[in-house]
């Protein structure tokens, strides 16, 4: 019946036999029974596993005894079979803890021992967190005949300890993981003789209809995340019954701290398991080592926050039509070609003893052909005339151009370039923005990158609050960096009026910081996968884009109204 039962709960599975000393006939009749099957399968003796920390445990042996477990990737399921039956306990649940099954909740776990250790073994925290767990209780008769390595079918002419035996009942137990008002209990699944025939018709998988979750998150202004309340609402329909939140102690989303290992803030709270999960962590290589996340459901990208580019003032029209080289090849040719101009006429005086030209008059006549005045006097050499009629041809391309620009500026005003990228920000000259004090993931990514340009952008980065921030990008020269979707919901509700314009821009250029928002839960949680998977149909569904945009409108209008109601209008400098 074990083995039956065994081979219903553990089909498709990667399984690990363990016990502690000789194997048992159960083992031996299992391992038959698997290779029949043609089951993949590993036996570890429990007695030759590493020793756990602060014994003299060799580290290569604990990742080699880890992948062995685990380490297969031809299967999606792994599943124990635990030997308790020779009476070495405290060596097999010392391999469990070796083994990281409190981060593997979904493994399968069958255990077969005696009957007096039944609760001991399955409230033993290694088991804290599977949800598939069977415990075989054997009353003394059936465990005396194991250890003895004796066939519980028996020989003809034994037939009265035998006949004992077969009639002999096995309890069969499951753990539940929250059936006790929230905590965890044991099911009793009944009682099969040995060799009878049996199904496990019993659903070993946990429910979560009685627990109540603690969920570690941070308040923010204004709802950014509502589309994370609304999931954890779908999420208690399905999956989470009842939740509580509440707040780190620091307020801080977590900091890495290298001299003792550990982390504060949410990130601590889960390292911890001082709460169950949070709403909107975004993963990232260091958190991954203490935490787990569900799937990435939103990204949220940096943006860079400034006013919008203001018109160029109306004196430099006059000076727009050209660039600065143009400007400067044309003040230098026009002094040129009157000092050419009068060095030719002043070599054909010398040479004709004819009158002269002065110099300023020299000046003043390609300075007048220039601005499209009558010469006063003119060259009376012919090399000098032609001279003077090619600088008249060029000067007539010129002032034609120079017209035509200076219209179409005095038609449609100029900007300043509005600031898209960090390199924007650095190329500015006595441009200034700042963030948010955080420790979270937009910390590490400006402290940690080995990109020049972002170490540039972080020495000389200011730290405001949210509405110091805007006030100093409503005043110009200053940007503020932050998450898109997050600022995109402030802009919207208190810095847009009620024709739907706002003085604020946000750059064309997203900086994707990290992966995005996912929720985080500590190790090893049972109901990661089902949040997961719940997450995934919402996502499909396009649920998540609807809530953040419901979310955002609902704020912006109730807040416009009241607005409206009070007589104001967008927020100003000042």
């Amino acid at each position: 019946m074990v083995m039956q039962v065994g081979h219903e709960m553990l089909r498709g599975c990667h399984i690990v036999l363990a016990t502690a000393g000789e194997p048992t006939v159960f083992l031996d009749n299992l391992l038959s029974l698997l290779h029949r099957k043609e089951m993949a399968m590993t036996v570890i003796n429990a007695d030759a596993a590493p020793q756990p920390p602060g014994q003299h445990q060799d580290e290569q042996n604990r990742i080699n005894l880890l992948r062995g477990l685990w380490g297969d990737p031809r299967f999606t399921c792994r599943a124990l079979v635990l030997d308790l039956t020779q009476g070495k306990v405290n060596t097999v649940l010392r391999f469990l803890e070796e083994s990281a099954l409190r981060e593997r909740p979904h493994a399968r776990v069958i255990l077969l021992g005696p009957n007096a250790l039944t609760e001991g073994v399955l409230f033993h925290p290694s088991l804290e967190n599977t949800i598939h767990t069977l415990y075989f209780a054997l009353n003394d008769l059936i465990l005396q005949r194991l250890r003895q390595r004796t066939s519980i079918k028996g020989k003809e002419g034994d037939g009265t300890v035998n006949s004992r035996v077969r009639d002999s009942l096995v309890d069969m137990f499951s753990k539940c993981l929250y059936c006790m008002d929230g905590t965890s209990g044991i099911r009793f699944l009944g009682s099969r003789s040995l060799l009878q025939e049996s199904e496990l018709q019993e659903n070993i998988t946990d429910d979560y209809d009685a627990s109540r979750f603690t969920i570690i998150n941070i308040p923010t202004r204004v709802r950014r995340r509502g589309h994370q309340l609304n999931s954890t609402q779908h999420s208690q329909s399905s999956a989470l019954s009842a939740y509580v939140v509440r707040e780190p102690w620091d307020r801080q989303w977590g900091v890495f701290a290298e001299e003792t290992g550990n982390w504060t803030g949410i990130v601590g709270t889960l390292q911890y398991e001082k709460a169950d999960l949070s709403l909107g962590v975004g993963p990232t290589a260091d958190r991954l080592r203490v935490m787990e996340h569900s799937r990435v459901y939103s990204p949220e990208p940096f943006v860079i926050v400034s006013l919008k580019p203001q018109p160029l003032p109306q004196y430099l029209a006059l000076i727009r039509p050209y660039e600065g080289e143009v400007w400067v090849l044309v003040i230098l040719l026009t002094p040129a070609a009157g000092v050419v101009l009068w060095l030719l006429q002043k070599t054909w005086s010398i040479i004709s003893e004819e009158r002269g030209m002065k110099f300023s008059s020299a000046f003043l006549c390609s300075l007048s052909i220039l601005l499209g005045d009558q010469s006063p006097t003119g060259p009376t050499h012919v090399t000098a005339r032609v001279l003077l009629g090619s600088w008249m041809l060029n000067c007539m391309i010129i002032t034609a151009a120079y017209r035509s620009s200076l219209i179409a500026h005095l038609t449609v005003q100029k900007k300043f370039p509005p600031i898209n990228t960090f390199e924007d920000l650095l190329g500015r000259k006595g441009w200034r923005w700042g963030r948010m004090p955080s420790s979270g993931t937009s910390f590490t990514f400006f402290n940690k990158s080995s990109d020049p340009v972002v170490n540039s952008v972080f020495m000389n980065i200011e730290y405001h609050d949210l509405d110091e921030n805007m006030k100093q990008v409503l005043k110009g020269g200053y940007s503020f960096l932050t998450n898109k979707y997050y600022v995109s919901a402030i802009i919207s509700t208190y810095y847009t009026n009620s024709l739907g314009y706002t003085p604020i821009y946000l750059s064309s250029k997203d900086y994707p910081i990290y992966s995005g928002f996912s929720w985080g839960f500590r190790k090893g949680a049972p109901f990661r996968r089902a949040v997961s998977m719940i997450q995934q149909r919402i996502i499909e569904a396009g649920l998540i884009t609807h809530w953040v945009d419901d979310v955002v409108k609902a704020r912006a209008r109730k807040v416009r109204m009241k607005r409206k109601l009070a007589g104001q209008e967008t927020r100003r400098p000042g």
